[in-house]
């Protein structure tokens, strides 16, 4: 029941106002990170604003936070970063804009909030930036995480979907989890390939990493369950007040449940148990 989020603060002495990421533990509200404070992993710099946190059961976090420019070189082209506690409960840089993309020729441009497990792994959503030798507006978007115990893609937009037909590639990711068993469950999209049969009835579907760290496909439209074409996905679906993981999955195993709407305008929910 532990919790953490991010706050708004005022001095009571100068009224200046400032932003923090707040965990409360036991009912104790602690400072995690505050704007105008040292920014671990990146000298001289100092944090400015944060995402959304992440927190798991063992009271550590995980967030997205922009650095105040100026202090440790930092511009406007290397501000940004996600930052993660360790086993130990101490925070640590996972990475920046500006930085090399694991796994590509190209440097990070942006970042989603992260999503973290209680192994302390973060995975996250990451735009790359456009360019010669980088990424292409096709191949921009990718899927990373620390689930392997170092930063790694984990699928990339334009890339081969496991599972599909040769020259069936990602288009986009729309909604992310990270389990503790395996890894990144993910939805995403396909682009539109007539000679890899990817048309709109079948491109979107929900993919998987197994204990291998390997990513498997788990169900695509177009499929046929229980007899019957599913013409239609939900698994993490967005809601207002949420922004993050929600309870379609086990966060110890990876085992999912998933909404599919049929061609006969049927609907059903399946359970999904790994080995």
């Amino acid at each position: 029941g532990d919790i953490v989020c991010g706050a708004t603060l005022k001095d009571n002495t100068t009224s200046a106002i400032s932003t923090a990421i707040i965990k409360v533990v036991g009912g104790v509200p602690q400072v995690k990170a505050q704007s105008g404070t040292p920014a671990v992993g990146v000298a001289g710099a100092t944090f400015a604003s944060f995402g959304n946190p992440a927190i798991n059961t063992s009271d550590d976090t995980a967030f997205e936070a922009t650095l105040t420019t100026g202090p440790g070189s930092v511009t406007t082209s290397n501000n940004l970063g996600i930052w993660a506690d360790d086993n130990t409960g101490t925070l640590q840089l996972i990475t920046r804009i500006g930085s090399n993309a694991t796994g590509t020729t190209a440097s990070f441009l942006t970042f989603s909030d992260p999503v973290y497990n209680n192994n302390e792994a973060v995975a996250f959503r990451a735009t790359l930036k456009v360019a010669t030798g980088q990424a292409t507006s096709t191949t921009a978007t990718g899927i990373w995480s620390t689930s392997s115990g170092s930063l790694a893609l984990v699928a990339r937009q334009g890339s081969q979907a496991s599972g599909c037909p040769t020259g069936a590639t990602f288009s986009a990711f729309t909604e992310l989890a990270l389990a503790d068993q395996g890894g990144v469950i993910v939805m995403a999209t396909l682009n539109a390939n007539t000679a890899a049969g990817v048309i709109t009835t079948n491109n979107l579907g929900i993919w998987a990493v197994d204990t291998t760290g390997t990513l498997q496909l788990i169900v695509r439209t177009g499929d046929i369950l229980n007899g019957k074409t599913v013409t239609g996905l939900a698994f993490l679906p967005a809601l207002s007040t949420v922004n993050g993981q929600s309870r379609s999955f086990d966060q110890a195993t990876g085992d999912l449940v998933y909404f599919a709407t049929f061609s006969d305008a049927s609907t059903a929910i399946f359970n999904v148990v790994f080995p």
